[in-house]
């Protein structure tokens, strides 16, 4: 029986307000070596960083559901030996209505981006006063999407919104989590102002897609973040549709985001996929970083050899070893 080798690596990547931790995870076996990527995030069973290190170190528990599922995204991607660019182009992602100014529209234009991503997370009506009135002065090309990460009620979305002009209501390509509701309230709103609503984290209802029919009419998109939500592509339906999301987190994991993209893509073929890669123009460029290419809002890697030498440089750590057998169930 084969055996697996683990190893990791440690980092922490600064942003303008704040910055991230994390753990970047070489899985070895038969002379292969695939990686992964773990976050000290919250939500992540709260675990902390020392628990994750002893964990690594200990190599007890692989049936823990949070550490399983990064291990089996490793073996999933594989190493990089070739040119990989995204199939769908990305959104960039430009923080709150405050970073809004002629930097960010540079980014947005440069980049060949189609779409800009924005969070609102207070004074609702003043916020999109200040996001329409940057819009106005970008390309009308370029379309919104929105995340209100449930910090407005239903009310407060639906008078903001009404509001807005047919023109602005057209430039929304999505609202992401816009209020705690039913998923009839959710596609209410969605036929009352021709607006797609984004599901995240959050579950309106235990059902959260409508029938086939009013799917087609007003999709709810699901925004998936692979290394977290582990699903088979066949689990899709034909008419969801999908944002598929790295967290804000190494460029590594903005690779293998990608790369599940391009996958899903590819095998379900009636399931419209949109993409959100390019996170690492939230934080400082850094030497993975700086090897990213953006070309028409598609994120480019060219030069996979100084890449793989980067990850070889990684200060990786020795974790355990097991069988393969016991890692995949």
């Amino acid at each position: 029986m084969s055996k697996v080798d683990l190893l990791y690596s440690e980092y922490t990547l600064g942003g303008k307000s704040f910055s991230k931790q994390g753990v970047l995870l070489r899985l070895e076996s038969e002379g292969q070596r695939y990686y992964a990527c773990l976050q000290n995030w919250e939500n992540l069973d709260n675990k902390s960083q020392k628990q994750i290190t002893d964990f690594i170190h200990s190599g007890s528990g692989l049936q823990d559901s949070f550490f399983r599922s990064a291990l089996l995204q490793g073996f999933r991607y594989g190493s990089f030996d070739t040119e990989i660019r995204s199939e769908v182009a990305s959104h960039i992602t430009l923080g709150t209505q405050k970073d809004l100014n002629d930097e960010a529209l540079v980014k947005v234009i440069e980049g060949g981006f189609k779409a800009a991503k924005i969070k609102v997370h207070e004074d609702l009506g003043l916020s999109l006063l200040d996001i329409f009135h940057w819009a106005h002065i970008s390309p009308p090309e370029i379309k919104l999407r929105l995340d209100f990460n449930l910090k407005f009620s239903k009310e407060e979305v639906v008078r903001a919104l009404g509001k807005l002009s047919e023109e602005e209501l057209e430039r929304l390509d999505f609202i992401e989590d816009p209020f705690s509701g039913s998923l009839e309230e959710w596609l209410w709103v969605q036929e009352e102002f021709q607006v797609v609503l984004a599901s995240d984290w959050y579950y309106p209802e235990s059902n959260r897609f409508p029938g086939d029919e009013a799917k087609k009419s007003y999709p709810l998109l699901e925004v998936l973040k692979p290394n977290i939500k582990q699903k088979s592509f066949s689990s899709f339906k034909e008419t969801t549709n999908l944002v598929v999301s790295s967290y804000l987190a190494h460029p590594l994991e903005q690779l293998l985001c990608l790369q599940y993209a391009n996958e899903l893509s590819r095998q379900a073929e009636n399931c419209e996929v949109m993409g959100a890669f390019c996170s690492h123009y939230s934080f400082d460029r850094n030497p993975y970083s700086n090897l990213f290419k953006v070309d028409q809002g598609h994120l480019v890697l060219e030069d996979y050899d100084h890449w793989n030498r980067l990850l070889e440089k990684e200060p990786w750590k020795k974790g355990c070893s097991f069988e393969k057998q016991d890692l995949l169930g």
